[in-house]
């Protein structure tokens, strides 16, 4: 791509990482919504490591947000963001 070191990763490839941590640690799980911020450029070859942090559970603990990021191998990071999902009633908390 013009403008850059070299050949660049397009950002929707990495920010899928989010939603399959998602499904592989709660499963049928419904994905809501998710923001992203691009904050550097990842290049070909470049290691990168997703995060997903539990930020906020409302609803009864049906619905979760996580704070989401991306770094690279230097850890910078690469990639910020939000996301909301909605648990399957039957991994909900007991009493919500």
């Amino acid at each position: 791509a013009e403008g850059f070191e070299a050949r660049i990763v397009h950002g929707m490839l990495y920010a899928s990482m989010f939603g399959a941590i998602v499904a592989k640690s709660i499963p049928g799980a419904v994905y809501v919504s998710q923001t992203l911020d691009f904050r550097r450029p990842v290049y070909v070859g470049d290691e990168v490591t997703a995060a997903v942090v539990v930020s906020q559970v409302r609803y009864g603990g049906r619905v979760l947000s996580f704070d989401t990021t991306c770094s690279n191998q230097r850890g910078q990071l690469v990639l910020s963001g939000t996301a909301r999902v909605m648990l399957p009633r039957a991994v909900r908390p007991s009493g919500s």
